[in-house]
């Protein structure tokens, strides 16, 4: 997907699927940072332009083209308007070689959405390891909870994970049962709160848009289809509660 051929096909693709839905947030996942900056120049030349910050979680992806003397490959966030602070956080374990690891990571920015200060992240945990996934998701949910309490917090990414599994009780909020006894709720819920919602990966429904409960309602999401990604892209809306 990140070879240097692909650059523009995957670029291409993003900005069609981002102009048919207009979201305000794109969280993207195991993207080349050429990919990445390929639709950031797309998106300037139409009236949904974007900003954008990248954070590398491998630095030497063969498969990616060179970008400031390295192949770069990681996650990403899109937001409409200006984004006003960006962080990462590694998280535990790596994946990989010794000679080529891969540095697992969160993303989030703040930015402004219908004229609310909202703090916007990505994430993409890994696929290998019951230990190493409920490390990282457990580090992901302990950095975004306290924000709940001063404002909208929304978490895009690649859990790897199904709903049901106990390392997202950390995430889902008491009324979605099975333990859970976080603050969020999912952007792919029916009219009731359920740890459910559509596959995005095959069979398995493991990619996510959690949203903090306290400050959101009406959610709804679709899993859409992609040509260049082994995953369905999820694309949600919600609703802002006043």
């Amino acid at each position: 997907m990140c070879n240097d051929g692909a650059v523009a096909s995957v670029a291409d693709a993003i900005k069609r699927s981002i102009l048919d839905f207009r979201p305000h947030a794109v969280g993207l996942n195991e993207v080349c940072r050429a990919q990445y900056k390929g639709v950031l120049r797309r998106l300037r030349r139409t009236g949904w332009a974007m900003r954008g910050r990248f954070v590398a979680t491998k630095t030497r992806a063969n498969d990616c083209p060179v970008v400031g003397g390295r192949p770069r490959f990681g996650n990403a966030v899109l937001t409409r308007n200006p984004i006003l602070w960006a962080r990462s956080w590694p998280l535990p374990h790596r994946d990989g070689s010794a000679s080529a690891p891969e540095i697992r990571k969160l993303l989030c920015v703040t930015t402004s959405i219908a004229g609310f200060h909202k703090r916007v992240c990505s994430t993409h945990i890994t696929n290998t390891g019951r230990r190493r996934k409920n490390a990282q998701i457990r580090k992901v949910t302990r950095i975004v909870t306290p924000w709940v309490r001063r404002g909208p917090v929304v978490v895009m990414g690649d859990f790897n994970v199904i709903p049901t599994n106990n390392a997202l009780d950390r995430l889902y909020s008491p009324n979605h049962g099975g333990g859970a006894s976080g603050r969020f709720q999912e952007a792919d819920e029916s009219a009731f709160h359920c740890r459910c919602g559509e596959s995005t990966s095959g069979s398995r429904k493991i990619d996510y848009i959690f949203l903090s409960n306290r400050h959101w309602n009406a959610p709804s999401a679709n899993a859409t289809h992609s040509d260049v990604s082994d995953h369905d892209p999820l694309r949600g809306s919600v609703a802002r509660r006043r």
